[in-house]
């Protein structure tokens, strides 16, 4: 059996300095994405099937001003999804940042999985995007 994990992303406006919790399309055509930044004010079937969004909170951005965020498929131990580029603590007080290496999740020098998240206390305290400070490297 092949393990799944749950796909969501989230979105970092690098133009805007902002965080999209709510990614609604992605158009490789146009090379833009939608996000949701409020409240949906009305959802309208078309004749054909699809579907369209009535909202003056709804954005499109361009592919270059943006950063696409994978959700790991973990929590934190408080139950916080966590994030590529997030920020995380162990109850020792280590720190260190979610990366993507060779396909796997990392948290420093061990594997993002369930296991580790659980036995190490880690709890996310920030991402590098929105609290840059919360991270030094050390060296």
């Amino acid at each position: 059996m092949i393990p799944t994990r749950e796909v969501k992303v989230k979105l970092w406006n690098k133009t805007f300095k902002a965080m999209y919790h709510e990614v609604i399309s992605v158009n490789f055509k146009d090379c833009t994405i939608m996000v949701k930044s409020g409240e949906v004010k009305a959802v309208q079937t078309m004749k054909d099937g699809s579907t369209r969004i009535f909202s003056p909170e709804i954005a499109n951005f361009s592919y270059n001003d943006t950063i696409l965020i994978n959700f790991t498929g973990c929590k934190d131990f408080y139950g916080v999804d966590i994030y590529e580029g997030d920020i995380l603590q162990a109850g020792d007080g280590e720190k260190n940042v979610v990366v993507t290496m060779d396909g796997i999740f990392k948290w420093g020098i061990h594997a993002l999985i369930g296991p580790v998240v659980q036995d190490r206390w880690l709890k996310v305290i920030g991402n590098i995007w929105e609290n840059p400070k919360l991270f030094k490297p050390e060296g």
